[in-house]
């Protein structure tokens, strides 16, 4: 099965996932060509050889051009020790979103091509039909890759991607459940996640970061109604930081001046 020539960089995401942020500018330099060498190993997402064993660090920093040995083992060494690398079971060094978007591009398009509902028999219907208008020459890959993972997913196709099996509808489901039950949390009727939900869970560590600000949203005394979802995953660093924390009158009283006017 041909993969897709490219991955979404999504620049809010980099700018301000904070263990990358404290990572130096040669590291951060050094990632955006490994998660490049990543995207196309044969085990996209991850440093294995052929046979599964770990590639060395040596190795991996040999196919990364530019800088000395000892400067890139040194960033490689920071990336890991940051949270922004991860290593598997087997000791292979991988990145989680790289890894992520991979297996949900290969759901999406096994899924696909069992035309196991209307919609996606639908979908490949028209595809064909494509290539034909076309005289013979296919559709890219990246149209596919880019329709089944761009966060503006049509309406229509959204209710079937999120019943398929994968890590994107178990974390969804995980999500909504602890929501439903969280207090100032809106609950979330809805059959489908909102459209930004894949690419927030497939950053590093923002889901780890929504547990907490979840947990944290009890305390939120300065919402007097509960919080949409939405307005939840934008508010999220708010949370975090404790934005909300003091109630609305309180927090007014606070910025009332003290004494009567002169």
């Amino acid at each position: 099965m041909a993969k897709s020539p490219g991955f979404w960089f999504f620049t809010g995401d980099w700018m301000k996932d904070p263990e990358l942020r404290f990572c130096s500018i040669f590291a951060r330099g050094l990632l955006v060509d490994l998660l490049c060498i990543l995207h196309e190993a044969k085990e996209q997402g991850y440093a294995s050889n052929p046979d599964g064993t770990p590639r060395s660090a040596e190795q991996i920093v040999d196919a990364i051009s530019g800088g000395s040995r000892e400067e890139k083992l040194a960033g490689l060494a920071e990336l890991e020790r940051s949270g922004v690398l991860s290593r598997d079971n087997r000791g292979v060094l991988f990145s989680r979103r790289v890894a992520r978007l991979a297996e949900l591009s290969k759901e999406r398009k096994q899924n696909g091509s069992k035309g196991g509902s209307k919609t996606s028999s639908k979908r490949q219907a028209n595809r064909q039909q494509n290539e034909q208008q076309n005289r013979g020459v296919s559709v890219s890959v990246s149209d596919s890759f880019l329709e089944e993972l761009h966060t503006h997913t049509p309406a229509a196709h959204a209710a079937d991607d999120f019943r398929q099996a994968g890590w994107a509808a178990d974390e969804w489901a995980r999500f909504v459940e602890v929501w439903n039950q969280t207090p100032r949390a809106a609950a979330w009727s809805h059959l489908t996640a909102p459209d930004a939900w894949v690419n927030l869970a497939a950053t590093p560590g923002w889901l780890d970061r929504a547990r907490a600000a979840m947990a944290k949203l009890p305390q939120c005394h300065y919402l007097e109604r509960p919080m949409a979802v939405t307005h939840f995953f934008t508010s999220l660093d708010r949370i975090l930081a404790g934005e909300f924390d003091t109630a609305k009158q309180d927090a007014r009283r606070k910025r009332q001046p003290v004494g009567g006017n002169l």
